[in-house]
């Protein structure tokens, strides 16, 4: 039995021996299998490889100048009658030279040139029409500066009255320049025309030595408003103000100079028409010379600029592109009363039909097809942000008493915050009120602006 077991020992012996030798002083021996391929890690290096490009981000002073570019690109060109050769200016091929610049720095931003035209003009051109036939030729020019082809769209439009008795075109009209900014939320209004009541305030400003208001005249007060309108359309978006001043004027008040006090008292008229005054950042700026032999402001002594959503805020864009689907389909898709039944007639001959949103009078809401789609992603935002609410205000135009007004954006609001908890969107979380007659995104000056003005709005806060 002894022996036995003295052999089961040593052929233990051996054979650990013999791996031993082999395994790990040869290393002769196979390598162990690679462990089964995990899907989670495979998943992981995706989306590592995945990343999405950079946000263009635009600075709204660079943003600015480039605007200024294109109302001076647009103002300094001529064509004639049944010609596609433009007649340029060289403070044309500057103002050029600046959008290429621009265009070449935000790679993200494209720029739509349209051209425009009669329909009895002579086409010997290459292209369908003359105007994308003179829209291409800015092109080219922009595209000889290095900005690449696929960043610049052509477009073209037809006018009716475009050439003057000489058959001239000329200044604005000639050529439209529109950038497509990469802040989405801009596309939704005209951000161009906001520019150029911008400039024109900015033109229009003025005031007096140790004086602490702006001159106000009729022209200017148009401007404001139609900057007010403007904000009251986007209301994601803030305007900054500064203000020149001479360190030797005089404020009335101890340590705090005057340019800054007019700025402040600016924000104050916008404030009392119902602007956020967090949404308007004011400054001032010294300079030796501010005022001319009269002792009135020089030209653009008041600074104006837009301030942007934070590109950077993925949450706040989410939320802000939220409000605006969410306005839509409550508003547009609305009954539609005999006085609205009004056509438009477009520069091309054609009728135009009118956003419509409430019908005159009435609280009836029928939901536009995309709702579920927008309620659904606002049920996974509120769940994200819990302590988010959704404020639901009602507006309408300027017909009838304001009494009664306020009466119906209220019944609009809640109409709007019924179906909305119809379709499963927590109750508790919805806020409604009325802004009635007194907050209109467009000046109720015209049928196609009124009803404009029959409207709800979202604000998530």
């Amino acid at each position: 039995m002894r022996n036995i077991f003295a052999f089961i020992l040593l052929l233990g012996w051996l054979g650990v021996g013999g791996w031993y030798y082999t395994c790990q002083v040869l290393n002769l021996c196979a390598p162990p299998p690679p462990p089964p391929k995990n899907r989670m890690v495979v998943k992981k290096e995706t989306v590592v490889q995945e990343k999405p490009s950079k946000v263009e981000v635009i600075d709204p002073a660079k943003l600015k100048k480039a605007y200024l570019s294109v109302f001076s690109a647009e103002e300094d060109m001529t064509f004639k009658k049944n010609e596609e050769t433009l007649n340029t200016t060289p403070k044309f091929n500057n103002s050029i030279a600046e959008i290429a610049n621009f265009l070449k720095k935000h790679p993200q931003t494209s720029l739509t040139i349209t051209g425009f035209y009669t329909r009895n003009e002579k086409n010997s051109s290459s292209f369908e029409n003359l105007g994308k036939a003179r829209a291409n030729q800015v092109k080219q020019l922009i595209v000889q500066k290095g900005v690449p082809a696929k960043q610049l769209i052509l477009a073209d439009q037809i006018k009716t009255k475009l050439f003057n008795d000489k058959g001239i075109a000329k200044g604005d009209g000639v050529i439209d320049f529109k950038y497509s900014e990469a802040y989405e939320e801009l596309n939704e209004t005209d951000v161009k025309s906001a520019y150029k009541a911008l400039f024109k305030l900015q033109a229009l400003s003025q005031f007096s030595r140790n004086g602490k208001d702006i001159n106000m005249s009729e022209e200017l007060e148009t401007e404001i408003q139609n900057l007010i309108y403007y904000l009251n359309r986007n209301k994601d978006q803030g305007l900054e103000v500064k203000v020149d001043y001479e360190k030797a004027e005089e404020s009335g008040l101890k340590g705090q100079n005057i340019g800054l006090l007019r700025a402040y008292n600016f924000k104050q008229r916008l404030v009392t028409q119902d602007i956020d005054p967090d949404r308007v950042v004011i400054g001032s700026k010294p300079k030796i010379k501010v005022f001319d032999a009269k002792d009135q402001s020089l030209p653009n002594s008041i600074q104006y600029n837009f301030i942007f959503p934070d590109k950077a805020d993925e949450a706040k864009l989410a939320e802000i592109q939220l409000e605006r689907d969410l306005e839509k389909a409550l508003s547009q898709k609305t009954t539609l009363a005999d006085e609205d039944k009004q056509t438009k007639i477009g520069e091309d001959g054609k009728p135009v039909a009118p956003d419509i949103f409430f019908s005159f009078g009435s609280d009836e809401v029928r939901p536009d097809k995309d709702l579920d789609i927008y309620v659904k992603r606002l049920i996974d935002f509120l769940n994200q942000y819990p302590s988010k609410r959704v404020f639901i205000i009602g507006h309408t135009c300027d017909i009838g008493e304001e009494a009664f007004n306020y009466s119906l954006g209220l019944r609009r609001a809640e109409a709007a915050k019924s179906i909305l908890v119809k379709k499963g969107v927590d109750g508790l979380k919805l806020l409604f009120d009325s802004r009635g007659e007194t907050m209109p995104a467009y000046p109720n000056t015209n049928y196609v602006n009124r009803i404009k003005n029959r409207r709800v709005e979202i604000d998530i806060q």
